[in-house]
């Protein structure tokens, strides 16, 4: 059974051993007096109670997550000895930082030394959480799929891992989760002339049925996701980019503007703001003529901005509220809108500016604020 005592729970078993301990006492003064003794069964147990008063307070301070049952974990790895609560949990966010590619797509509760976070890999993505624990004396991680797909998640975790066993946190020479096919496409020389991006990409020009259902899906709460992941990812072969740019880069952009608009953003999820972002970002810098965007799609991508710039949940909710990745690269697109001049929306971006938790995000909308003095 896992155990999460709280303060209520350690006072109360704090008075229960003095009080335990208080009888004790007395009872044995009383039987036999004046009788000399070494360390009583008393004192031996006082000293073994003082003990575990003191873990609990160590414990109740860091508040890690104490596991009585390994059965209760998820993927998991024990540190090696040695190894402080604090010095692992600030490496596990900088290293998830960097496997995002430099961009903050979480959230981190340090009391609890735990952060939730959204994976992305390629089509893919899940979220997660990655927690320090405690078993036996011995401190490790675990991680756990909250929800989306296992697939994400697990490489998320071979690549925390690996961080982990480079930096001496883990021992060396842990499963990274191979396969046993892991040869059957032979070696890395029988490829060399091989072009990984016509296999790894679609050819959007190929099927223009298909990439215009893609758009057209964009506002379905139901499959538009997964059409904004396929449409950013894509986007990453510079023909596709060229392709929707110069076939449907305002259609695009339009539908895109429409989800985010919805429902005053009720509708969008970090998945959803991260790569309608890196769409707009690049379609607006990519477009061959100047798309025509409306002040009402400004300041939707302001609204936008601003939500995804700092966590505005409850420390009870654990869904991250916040993306350095979407709010930077929406930010950065609005340099490319209007050429800069945001004289009427000074109040928004002052908002943003002020409230943001991310220095890149006040880095990058500074010269536009300038602009509107």
């Amino acid at each position: 059974m896992i155990q999460r005592q709280n303060k209520n729970d350690q006072e109360l078993l704090k008075e229960l051993y003095f009080r335990e301990e208080e009888d004790t006492s007395y009872r044995a003064a009383v039987v036999n007096p004046g009788v000399e003794r070494g360390p009583s069964k008393t004192t031996q147990r006082r000293t073994q109670q003082q003990k575990e008063i003191q873990k609990l307070d160590s414990m109740q301070s860091s508040n890690v997550w104490n596991v009585q049952d390994k059965t209760f974990l998820d993927q998991h790895v024990f540190l090696n000895q040695g190894i402080e609560a604090d010095a692992v949990f600030e490496f596990l966010l900088q290293a998830i930082t960097e496997i995002a590619g430099g961009f903050k797509n979480y959230r981190e509760f340090p009391e609890e030394k735990k952060v939730v976070g959204y994976h992305f890999d390629e089509t893919r993505v899940g979220a997660y959480r990655v927690e320090v624990f405690e078993h036996n004396e011995q401190l490790g991680l675990n991680c756990t799929r909250l929800e989306g797909d296992t697939l994400a998640v697990t490489d998320l975790w071979d690549l925390v891992k690996r961080e982990l066993m480079n930096s001496d946190f883990i021992p060396m020479g842990m499963d990274m989760g191979e396969t046993d096919d892991e040869g059957f496409f032979g070696s890395d020389d029988e490829f060399e002339d091989f072009d990984m991006d016509s296999f790894k990409y679609m050819d959007f020009t190929r099927d223009p049925a298909f990439v215009g259902r893609l758009i057209d899906e964009i506002g379905d709460l139901n499959v538009g996701t997964h059409s904004l992941m396929l449409l950013a990812f894509n986007c990453q072969n510079s023909s596709n980019l060229d392709y929707l740019s110069g076939n449907h880069g305002q259609a695009l952009f339009d539908s895109i503007l429409r989800r985010l608009g919805e429902a005053e953003g009720s509708t969008v999820t970090l998945p959803v703001a991260r790569s309608s972002a890196w769409i707009i970002k690049h379609i607006v810098a990519q477009a061959d003529s100047p798309l025509n965007i409306t002040a009402a799609q400004v300041k939707i991508i302001l609204s936008t901005i601003d939500f995804w710039a700092f966590e505005n949940a409850p420390k009870r909710s654990i869904t991250p509220t916040a993306s350095e990745e979407a709010t930077i690269l929406l930010s950065e697109a609005l340099g490319d809108i209007q050429n800069g001049t945001y004289t009427n929306y000074q109040d928004e971006l002052n908002q943003i500016v002020n409230g943001t938790q991310f220095d890149t995000v006040k880095d990058a909308l500074a010269p536009l604020l300038i602009a509107t003095n």
